[in-house]
């Protein structure tokens, strides 16, 4: 989720860490890769999910933090391998079968990365999540 804040950097990682606060530990389930296309200039390579709800509660749970997100819509969650390749080399030229990757990982914590403007991002904090008990 992208935001845009003019809040210091402790008032963001307050509010990420309250609209977090009960959410707990869940898996991720890698389920091969796809591609976004964006029209005729690029493509973006991706590792599909297959149980995107726990990411979406996440993200409805951040939208309700007091943050100016950048954009309000559906997501698509995802792992990105390959942001916007240009179209002239990815075409022919990437086997999509190479990247089929199926695996589980357990998702632990959120990460808060800032960047600002002409800079690389940087890591802000870790805001832990709750562990579950089965």
């Amino acid at each position: 989720m992208k935001f845009s804040s003019t809040d210091d950097d402790e008032q963001v990682i307050r509010k990420v860490k309250d609209a977090l606060s009960s959410s707990q530990n869940f898996e991720v389930e890698l389920n091969g890769s796809d591609i976004f296309q964006h029209g005729d200039l690029s493509t973006t390579l991706f590792l599909k999910i297959s149980n995107p709800t726990p990411i979406e509660a996440l993200y409805q749970l951040l939208l309700t933090a007091d943050l100016a997100p950048v954009y309000r819509k559906k997501i698509t969650p995802h792992l990105t391998i390959a942001r916007t390749i240009p179209n002239d080399i990815f075409a022919g030229r990437v086997d999509l079968s190479k990247f089929d990757y199926y695996d589980s990982f357990l998702c632990k914590h959120i990460t808060i990365l800032k960047q600002a403007p002409g800079e690389s991002y940087r890591e802000l904090a870790t805001i832990p999540l709750r562990d579950y008990f089965i």
